[in-house]
C-alpha cells in the first residue's frame, strides 16, 4: 500500500526496510518528498550555496537507493542514516573543487 508523503512521519523504521526489499519506487519517492525539504536545509548550512546543497542532496538519495540493503532498523534510525549518507556524499570528492565552502561559527565557551 501507497502512502501519501503526509503520513509518512507514521512509517516504521520496519516498513522502510520491507518497501527497499521491494524496490517500492514509488514508496522511495514519497521518502524523498517527506525527507528532502529537511535534509537539505541542514545541507545547505554546511555548504552555504542552494545549488551544491541540491547536488549534494541529490547524490545521498541515489547513495541511499543503491545501498538500502545495508540499512538495517534494529541498529539506526532511517532518519539518521539517511543523514550519514549525505555527509559521506558532502565529502566525497567527487563535489568539484571550490564549490564547497564550509560556514564555519567561531566557538563561544
Amino acid at each position: 500500500m501507497i502512502l501519501p508523503a503526509s503520513q509518512l512521519k507514521n512509517i516504521t523504521e520496519h516498513e522502510i526496510v520491507i518497501a527497499f526489499g521491494r524496490n517500492d519506487k514509488n514508496f522511495y519517492a514519497m521518502l524523498y518528498d517527506c525527507y528532502s525539504p529537511r535534509l537539505l536545509g541542514m545541507i545547505i548550512k554546511w555548504v552555504n550555496q542552494k545549488e551544491t546543497a541540491e547536488l549534494i542532496l541529490l547524490k545521498a538519495f541515489i547513495k541511499v537507493w543503491n545501498t538500502r540493503q545495508m540499512f538495517n532498523p534494529e541498529n539506526e534510525i532511517f532518519y539518521y542514516w539517511l543523514c550519514r549518507q549525505a555527509r559521506v556524499c558532502y565529502s566525497e570528492n567527487s563535489i568539484p573543487t571550490g564549490t564547497l565552502k564550509i560556514k564555519r561559527t567561531p566557538y563561544k565557551p
